[in-house]
C-alpha cells in the first residue's frame, strides 16, 4: 500500500491509500465470484485520520465493551478500473470488529447485494498507537494542501 496525506476542502487531514498487493485479497459475500482482479486493478481508500484516532481512543476507553461492537466510519473508495457497471456504493471503513482493530474497506456493487471487503495493511507500530504513527508519518511525508477536485462536488 502506497499512501500520502492531504487536507480536504474543510481542512481535515486525510490519508490517501493506494492499494496494491491488498487487491489480491479482496473478499466478497458471493462465493461464486472469483474474478475480482479483473474488476478492480486499482483502488484508492481515503479517510479522515483525526476522526479515526478519536474513534480509536473512544473504543480503547470502552474497555471490554469494545468486544461487543462493530464500528464503521465514512470513507471514500475510488476505482478507475471498476466501470459504471461495478460502481462502488456504501463505502466505509470497519475500524473495530468485536475487539479486532484491523482496518478494512467495505463497499457493495450498485444494484446488487454483494458486499466486498479488503484489508488495509499497516505496520505493527500502527496498531500499537495509531495517533503516534499518523503523526510520525505526516511529519515525514508532509500533508499536501487541498486542490479543487474529487471532493468539491
Amino acid at each position: 500500500m502506497k499512501y500520502r496525506f492531504e487536507y480536504d476542502k474543510y481542512g481535515c487531514r486525510l490519508m490517501v491509500a493506494e492499494l496494491d498487493d491488498e487487491l489480491d485479497c479482496i473478499n466478497c459475500t458471493d462465493e461464486d465470484l472469483d474474478c475480482l482482479g479483473g474488476y478492480y486493478r486499482d483502488m484508492t481508500v481515503i479517510f479522515d485520520i483525526d476522526l479515526y484516532c478519536r474513534l480509536y481512543q473512544m473504543l480503547m476507553a470502552a474497555g471490554d465493551d469494545r468486544k461487543r461492537v462493530k464500528v464503521y466510519m465514512d470513507a471514500t473508495i475510488r476505482s478507475v478500473s471498476g466501470s459504471f457497471e461495478y460502481a462502488l456504493m456504501g463505502c466505509c471503513l470497519e475500524i473495530c470488529f468485536y475487539g479486532s482493530f484491523d482496518v478494512e474497506a467495505h463497499w457493495f456493487w450498485q444494484n446488487t447485494n454483494i458486499d466486498f471487503i479488503v484489508a488495509l495493511v499497516f505496520p505493527p507500530e500502527f496498531y500499537a498507537d495509531p495517533a503516534a504513527w499518523f503523526e510520525r508519518e505526516t511529519k515525514a511525508k508532509g500533508i499536501k494542501n487541498h486542490e479543487r477536485g474529487w471532493d468539491d462536488e
